[in-house]
């Protein structure tokens, strides 16, 4: 009984658990002008199999810039690794990845914008009037804002509006959504193609006006 119980003992793992983790990680492949003013980091959540391969990777926090956001895809890509080990067996889990970027050499030189990559626009903004009856519930000399988020599809279409930062007051919120549906965009572009983005409009009401 002894015996029996010392082997079923040493039979146990005894290997830690480990997170998937890059065994290889590739450069980013950018150019000076591509970079911002100022350093910047895109983080990317993978998916890495039981046998080590990369079976999904999307941007989790942007860079702020689709062109380095596609850059940190490709290095995601280009880059190896290990899976997770848990219970001593490989297993598939999703995990964060962060690709750095440096600021341009030359601060004051502007990246060439890329005309097949770009995000979500607005071409003609519609701006609605401040509700004469509401005047007296505001000073003139405060700011009345609504900040919205436009869902645009691929075809500049308005898909869905979601308010962001209210103006204190619901009737003035709802001009602001309204306005926002009734303005027209251009899609956003990845690799020339239209893809559907975001666009957040912010609307200052002036009262004094």
């Amino acid at each position: 009984m002894f015996h029996a119980l010392v082997l079923a003992a040493a039979s146990a793992c005894s290997t830690p658990d480990t997170s998937a983790a890059a065994t290889q990680t590739a450069a980013p492949k950018v150019s000076n002008a591509m970079l911002l003013d100022h350093p910047t980091q895109t983080l990317v959540e993978i998916t890495v199999g039981a046998d080590g391969k990369l079976s999904d990777a999307r941007v989790y926090t942007t860079s702020g810039d689709p062109q380095l956001d596609a850059a940190a895809l490709a290095t995601v890509h280009a880059s190896s690794f290990a899976p997770a080990i848990v219970s001593c067996k490989p297993t598939t889990q999703t995990a964060l990845f962060r690709v750095d970027f440096a600021a341009r050499t030359d601060a004051t030189a502007a990246p060439t914008p890329d005309p097949c990559n770009r995000p979500a626009s607005v071409v003609h903004a519609v701006s609605p009037e401040f509700p004469t009856a509401l005047r007296d519930q505001f000073k003139s000399s405060d700011p009345v804002l609504v900040k919205l988020a436009v869902d645009i599809a691929t075809d500049g279409s308005v898909r869905a509006v979601h308010l962001l930062d209210t103006s204190g007051n619901p009737q003035i919120d709802l001009l602001g959504i309204n306005a926002a549906r009734a303005s027209t965009y251009a899609p956003a572009l990845a690799a020339c193609k239209p893809v559907a983005g975001t666009f957040t409009y912010t609307i200052d009401f002036r009262i004094g006006e």
